[in-house]
């Protein structure tokens, strides 16, 4: 994450080091557990917006069990993000996946990360 030149870019920049500080205090994405570890950098698309650029190589990836399943590798990647970061951050409102080439996104705001939470408040299995 680079040096924060604006008051948007201190947001992504504490937004992406929670993230981190909370896959085991990592100090960069390539040090967390797939899939997470196909984040390449955090930006701010909009006021409220995260935006993740993914590694292009995420869509080589198939999830068939587990949270997730029926959704996009890169709604997955969004989603998890959003659950991290929601509850100490009500300010974060959307998350946005992109593949660094451009071709794929995916978005999930908190009415998805509710309806994906169910009665219980956690990520469905």
């Amino acid at each position: 994450m680079s040096g924060a030149t604006t008051e948007d870019q201190q947001w992504t920049n504490d937004l992406g080091a929670a993230f981190l500080d909370s896959h085991n205090k990592a100090k960069c994405p390539d040090a967390v557990a797939l899939p997470y570890y196909f984040i390449e950098s955090f930006d701010t698309a909009d006021q409220g917006d995260l935006l993740l650029h993914i590694d292009s190589r995420i869509n080589n990836i198939i999830w068939d069990d587990g949270p997730y399943s029926s959704v996009t590798p890169l709604s997955r990647m969004a989603l998890g993000v959003l659950d991290d970061l929601a509850d100490d951050h009500p300010d974060l409102i959307r998350v946005i996946a992109a593949t660094e080439n451009g071709q794929r996104s995916s978005s999930v705001d908190l009415d998805d990360l509710k309806h994906e939470r169910g009665p219980t408040g956690m990520l469905r299995d």
